[in-house]
């Protein structure tokens, strides 16, 4: 079944759309979300399901990624990983090599947005992706910390093999992704931090701001330069910031 929209519902609304309709036409456990630059091993999503299965505390899972088939290289083993207190999000094992050190399940923080299971119970506690962030940027993780809030533990399945061929390192930087993601940063740090962890994001934050500034100058980047710096001062100053 292909659902067609009449326009673009960005990410969280192209995700609340199909699990909508899968929630009111099927009679399915789980859903499983990829985006469009992700391939998955034939394996992968009884792997997916295999991880939570027996364990109904568990309400997301994880892959592991690469960038391609063939890499030595790791793109995520182990979801994301956000640090309230510097506002930081990253994946875990992003370019480490895989040598089995990321071979066991555990559990992690948040998955990446490229692929992640859902067990169909987590909408009815959590609600659907928070459309705030669309077009793109930080749905994901807003939506696993928050699923992790109602109680349902977030997997790791290494078994899960996916290769997640976009991202800034496989596409290169996009205006408009940048300035969205740079004004949607504030919105998820601040639903996701408590008084002291906010204050300390703000004070890194210039620090942040310089070291980002210092590495698209670097790489000749003026127009992101100008667009972090904008889409900065908007979201302080807005009545989301």
């Amino acid at each position: 079944v292909v659902l067609r929209n009449e326009d673009n519902r960005g990410v969280a609304g192209g995700r609340n759309v199909g699990a909508r309709w899968v929630r009111k036409n099927l009679d399915s456990n789980y859903l499983v979300f990829i985006d469009n630059d992700t391939l998955l091993e034939p394996e992968s999503i009884g792997e997916f399901v295999r991880r939570c299965a027996d364990d109904p505390s568990i309400g997301l899972v994880a892959p592991k990624a690469f960038r391609d088939k063939g890499d030595s290289h790791l793109l995520s083993a182990g979801g994301l990983k956000f640090n309230p207190y510097t506002g930081v999000l990253h994946d875990v094992a992003s370019g480490e090599l895989d040598d089995g050190s990321f071979d066991q399940p555990r559990c992690v923080q948040a998955c990446p947005g490229f692929a992640f299971l859902v067990r169909r119970d987590v909408f009815d506690s959590v609600g659907f992706f928070d459309e705030h962030f669309n077009p793109y940027g930080w749905e994901d993780a807003d939506f696993s910390l928050r699923a992790s809030n109602q109680g349902f533990r977030i997997a790791y399945a290494p078994s899960a093999v996916v290769y997640h061929l976009g991202g800034r390192a496989g596409r290169g930087a996009i205006i408009d992704y940048e300035s969205h993601k740079a004004r949607s940063m504030f919105y998820f740090v601040r639903r996701h931090t408590n008084f002291v962890q906010w204050l300390c994001f703000c004070l890194v934050l210039p620090v942040r701001a310089l070291a980002r500034i210092g590495t698209e100058l670097s790489n000749r980047r003026l127009d992101i330069v100008r667009v972090w710096i904008s889409s900065l001062g908007q979201s302080g100053h807005g009545k989301d910031g």
